[in-house]
């Protein structure tokens, strides 16, 4: 019988699994998989990281290989590449909804944050800055949509196109 090295126990997995999404963030997610070769893959396993609470948009980043303490040290390196962009992102989204709560209620609270489905640690620890942000975006105004024309901002032929 083939034994497969995992230069990890299960043990040690799911506390790299554990100190991984701790890093990330309270709505992250870190899904491991042996694969069994049925579409083809070469690798053993499969290292999932959603670094948003929407996974089903899939996976932030995914990674394969044979050995899940590379796989874990190669998914730290992802992620110290793309965890700006996904606090800059996170942030203008909060942003956008605290606007949005405003402009239905005439406040934002923490707990319409968490309504609309922000986890109370991100609001803890994103909800000030997601605030001066909203601040920044709706000072921008004032605005206007600019008319691109046809579907998908296609060039239109006639006014008749455009309809």
């Amino acid at each position: 019988m083939t034994s497969i090295n995992t230069d990890l126990t299960g043990t040690e997995a799911r506390a790299a699994a554990i100190a991984l999404r701790a890093d990330i963030g309270p709505d992250s997610d870190i899904h491991v998989s042996l694969c069994d070769g049925k579409y083809g893959t070469k690798e053993c396993w499969y290292l999932g990281v959603y670094a948003e609470r929407s996974s089903h948009h899939g996976p932030t980043f995914s990674l394969r290989g044979d050995l899940l303490r590379d796989l874990f040290a190669q998914a730290r390196e992802k992620w110290d590449e793309l965890r700006e962009e996904h606090y800059r992102r996170t942030i203008s989204a909060m942003a956008l909804e605290i606007i949005r709560l405003t402009d239905e209620n005439g406040e934002a609270t923490d707990a319409a944050l968490r309504s609309a489905g922000y986890d109370g640690d991100l609001v803890r620890i994103y909800g000030k800055r997601a605030a001066e942000r909203a601040t920044e975006m709706a000072g921008r105004g004032p605005f206007t949509l600019k008319t691109l024309g046809g579907d998908n901002g296609a060039p239109v032929e006639s006014e008749e196109d455009a309809r």
